[in-house]
């Protein structure tokens, strides 16, 4: 089966459909989240967050032939907020003063 016939059957309710869809990009996305994250741990992550938002959004997916390029950019975005986050969440010990503690 070509993507686009996987995503017609997961959107007529074919769980199997989407698990061959997840079979057969996973590494790929993976990949890409590892190629902005560098942390495998990590990547791995935010490819089964990537494939679990494609799951939810695939009834807006435009063309069902773009199936790929659509997971690449939803798990470039999930790696983007993953690197946004941890940049927020960082504190520095430099970045304290003398009458800061941490809590």
């Amino acid at each position: 089966m070509t993507d686009a016939e996987l995503v017609r059957a997961t959107l007529a309710g074919s769980r199997d459909a989407y698990a061959e869809i997840a079979r057969r990009w996973s590494p790929r996305v993976t990949a890409i989240c590892h190629s902005r994250v560098r942390r495998s741990d990590v990547a791995d992550d935010l490819a089964q967050e990537t494939l679990l938002r494609g799951y939810r959004a695939l009834h807006t997916l435009s063309d069902p032939n773009k199936l790929g390029t659509w997971l690449m950019g939803i798990g470039h975005r999930a790696s983007l907020d993953w690197l946004k986050a941890r940049e927020r969440s960082t504190l520095l010990f430099s970045g304290l003063g003398p009458d800061q503690s941490i809590e």
